[in-house]
C-alpha cells in the first residue's frame, strides 16, 4: 500500500456573473484530465487554472480571468471576494492510467462590467486552446435542469450549489 500524500494542485476559480445577475459563465471542456472522471464527455468548468510558483490565489485569478476570458481586472470585470475553498481528490494524468491528486480551489466572484459577448479566448495558452470548447452563460435553472437531466456535465458536480452564493458576492464586488 503506498502511504505517501496525493500530489497537491492549488487553482483558483472564476465565477463570473453577468451585467443582470442572473447568468455565470462556464467553459465546455474536453480535458483528458477531467475525462478520467469516468464516462469521457466534455464537462462545463468554471474558468481559471492552476497556481503558479510565487504567485498568489487573487493573482492567479486576475492573469486566468484574462487568459481564458479576454477580461481584464479592473477594466471589464472586477474581482471580489471568495466565495468558498474546495479540497478534493479528483483524477490526474492520462486517463488511460489516471492518478489521483489533492485539488486544493478557491472560488472568486467575478462581477461583469461589460458585455457578455466580451468575452473571447484569444489569449488561450496553448495546452489550453487543445481542450476548451465553448463558452456559455448558464442560468441557475438551465444547471440543475441540464445536470438533473443528464444531458450536460458540470465539474465539480456541485457547481449549481455555488450559483446563489457567486449571485450574492459579485453583487457586492470592489475588486481583490
Amino acid at each position: 500500500m503506498n502511504d505517501s500524500p496525493l500530489p497537491e494542485r492549488p487553482s483558483a476559480r472564476l465565477l463570473i456573473v453577468d451585467q443582470e445577475h442572473q447568468a455565470i459563465l462556464l467553459l465546455r471542456v474536453n480535458d483528458p484530465h477531467l475525462s478520467a472522471r469516468g464516462d469521457g464527455r466534455a464537462c462545463w468548468v468554471t474558468p481559471g487554472g492552476g497556481v503558479d510558483p510565487g504567485e498568489s490565489f487573487a493573482q492567479t485569478a486576475v492573469r486566468e480571468l484574462w487568459e481564458e476570458t479576454g477580461l481584464v481586472a479592473g477594466r471589464n470585470a472586477i474581482i471580489g471576494g471568495i466565495v468558498r475553498d474546495c479540497r478534493r481528490v479528483v483524477p490526474w494524468g492520462n486517463p488511460a492510467t489516471p492518478t489521483q491528486m489533492l485539488s486544493i480551489e478557491r472560488y472568486f466572484a467575478v462581477r461583469l462590467l461589460c458585455a457578455p459577448s466580451t468575452v473571447c479566448d484569444t489569449n488561450l495558452v496553448e495546452g489550453e486552446r487543445a481542450f476548451i470548447c465553448d463558452y456559455k452563460w448558464w442560468t441557475e435553472a438551465a444547471i440543475r435542469s441540464a445536470a438533473d437531466a443528464g444531458t450536460d456535465a458540470f465539474f465539480p458536480g456541485d457547481v449549481p450549489d455555488y450559483f446563489t452564493d457567486a449571485i450574492a458576492a459579485a453583487s457586492a464586488a470592489s475588486g481583490v
